[in-house]
This record gives C-alpha cells, sequence and structure tokens, in this order.
C-alpha cells in the first residue's frame, strides 16, 4: 500500500483513520532510544499525496491507548464488528481524549511535522507504546479528506518519519565520559 487515507464519515462517506506505530524504539540496540532518556524533541512527519481540495481540513493525532496489529488489516484500518461502535474512539481507552497533535494538510506533496515530544518522553518513561492515530478532527467536513505516503512508499523521503533528539540518562553518559577519560589518560601516559 502507497497511499493513506483520513476521512470523517457522516453516513454518506466512510470514516477512515490511520494508524502508525513505531514499535521496539526503546532499547540498547543501534538505532533505539536507551531507556532511561531524556527526550529534548520529537517530531512525527506525514507526507501528503494528494487532498479532496486545497482545504482537507484538520487532522488530530492521538496516542493509541490499547495495543493493535499492524499485520491485521482488519485493525489496522479499525473496521468494527456489525455491532460495535465503528472506528477509533478518543475516549481515553481506545486512544488519548486530547489530541497530541494537529496539522492541516492543504499542499500537495508537502511534509507535516508533529511534535510528539511528551508521548515520547512517556514511552521512555513506562507508559506502552502503541502508537498513534491519526483522526479527521470533528469540525472537518466530512467530504474532505486527506491522503499520506504509507510507510510502503517507494521513496524513503515521504515515507512517514519520528525524529527524536535525546539526552542519554545520566548513568550512561557518565560511564561513556568515564571510558573517554581512562582512554585518554591511557593515551598520555603512552607520549
Amino acid at each position: 500500500m502507497a497511499a493513506l487515507t483520513v476521512q470523517r464519515g457522516d453516513g454518506q462517506f466512510s470514516t477512515k483513520n490511520v494508524l502508525f506505530l513505531f514499535d521496539d524504539i526503546i532499547g540498547a540496540d543501534p538505532g533505539q532510544i536507551p531507556a532511561g532518556s531524556t527526550i529534548l524533541s520529537a517530531t512525527f512527519t506525514v507526507t501528503t499525496t494528494s487532498a479532496a481540495d486545497a482545504d482537507s481540513g484538520a487532522l488530530d493525532l492521538h496516542r493509541m491507548q490499547m495495543a493493535w496489529d499492524p499485520a491485521d488489516g482488519n485493525l489496522a484500518y479499525w473496521m468494527a464488528p456489525w455491532n460495535a461502535q465503528p472506528w477509533i474512539q478518543a475516549d481515553d481507552s481506545e486512544a488519548a481524549a486530547t489530541a497530541t497533535a494537529t496539522v492541516t494538510p492543504a499542499a500537495l506533496g508537502t511534509a507535516y511535522a508533529m511534535d510528539v515530544t511528551a508521548d515520547v518522553q512517556a514511552w521512555i518513561d513506562g507508559t506502552p507504546n502503541y502508537g498513534w492515530v491519526l483522526l479527521a478532527d470533528p469540525g472537518t467536513p466530512a467530504d474532505d479528506f486527506a491522503f499520506l505516503h504509507s510507510a510502503e512508499a517507494l521513496s524513503l523521503g515521504v515515507r512517514p518519519l519520528l525524529t527524536v533528539e535525546l539526552v542519554p540518562e545520566p548513568g550512561l553518559a557518565s560511564l561513556a565520559l568515564s571510558a573517554l577519560a581512562a582512554a585518554l589518560a591511557r593515551r598520555r601516559g603512552r607520549s
């Protein structure tokens, strides 16, 4: 899949939500955020492919509160059973009631960045990382929608991106400085 759609439903138009998950981002391996780090900034960026009109309406990014499996197509698009409340609810049960960020895509092929620093810090501090859901703002007209590039887009530069600036936990920084000081001391001793 190369494009994702976000749209608010009203009976005539179906609701479409998009889920994003950057799993396994905390750990000691290269490319992971060390546990105990302080997040200075974290930005989540999505890029539009096209939109219904020049103003696709506001999109709200909410932190997910429950696990879901990206491999399950029904859950990834949050298709509800016939007898259940459809789609993801921003109700502090399925997703956080308060949006982490809001963005209003208005131009095609444009990257839109959202500040997600508090969410990433919460994950570092022990809150489970279930990713985010992008919901059409309740005030968005139902016939407005946005198409976004997915993680499968051919061009790496348009895929959803999480950028994090951090300070490792103090123990790790002290350990690194101690190792550097020891290496310099050994080097000085050899001169």
